[in-house]
């Protein structure tokens, strides 16, 4: 076997790996921001709004962006790593 596929498979990997730990953080910050920060608003039908809008498949949102604004505004909310 090539060294070549092996480098490629391990890049691969690597990228995998990547993408599957900024899923999971993203996860993690959408999970808090229900839990901890959507729970404090009183209007049910605003949490719902926002819980579709955060939760949505096709969503662009800059979750690294969200995490900074929520470590400024909210530095008591702790995300898991």
């Amino acid at each position: 076997m090539p060294v070549y596929f092996d480098e490629g498979l391990a890049l691969a990997e690597e990228k995998f790996q990547k993408t599957l730990n900024r899923m999971k953080r993203e996860q993690s910050i959408k999970e808090k921001l229900s839990k901890e920060v959507l729970s404090q608003i009183q209007d049910k039908s605003v949490q719902n709004i926002i819980r579709s809008i955060i939760f949505s498949e096709d969503s662009k949102i800059d979750w690294e962006k969200v995490e900074q604004v929520i470590k400024y505004y909210m530095p008591e909310l702790t995300l898991k790593q």
